[in-house]
């Protein structure tokens, strides 16, 4: 009888979430094939050098706080990451991605970005902005990226300030 109820507590994300994991050969004790400990999941650590792209599926485990995406080849993140409302902590080791979601702006738990430090400037500006207001750590992130003028922190000026000699002496 729990068998019946199981199968009809299995959901069509689920299914496509274990296919996807079948397909690149993750192993059940990473991402658990039962319903029970799959929406418990709080870890999730994904070693795959095949891995391209992570499903639309991922975001449906809520209870996930701490997400580690090992692949070489990784290129994309979907845009439903957003939705792991209870994530503290990603980790992508690819240097390929090409765009993180700006959905992962929404993520308030969200404690903890660690990604090579040349995908530094393809994250979104608010989650920049989340690091400089101390909301947010960004491992590996280079001062030079913190601060990056606008025109509109500029008010208009009725003096003008003009480089005669660019041999300053620090003395």
């Amino acid at each position: 009888m729990s068998e019946i109820k199981s199968n009809t507590d299995v959901q069509p994300w689920m299914t496509e979430l274990w296919a996807w994991a079948d397909k690149f050969k993750i192993p059940e004790e990473v991402l658990p094939r039962d319903h029970a400990n799959l929406l418990v999941l709080t870890d999730l650590s994904i070693d795959c050098s095949q891995l391209t792209k992570l499903p639309e599926s991922i975001s449906h485990l809520y209870n996930l706080t701490n997400l580690t995406l090992n692949g070489e080849v990784l290129e994309k993140l979907p845009g439903s990451l957003g939705l792991l409302s209870q994530l503290e902590k990603l980790t992508v080791n690819s240097h390929k991605i090409q765009q993180f979601p700006d959905s992962i702006a929404n993520l308030e738990n969200l404690r903890l970005i660690d990604v090579p430090n040349q995908l530094i400037s393809r994250l979104p500006i608010t989650i920049i902005e989340k690091y400089r207001n101390n909301e947010l750590w960004i491992k590996n992130i280079a001062f030079t990226k913190l601060y990056a003028p606008q025109m509109s922190e500029y008010d208009l000026s009725r003096y003008g300030f003009f480089l005669i000699s660019d041999n300053w002496d620090e003395k």
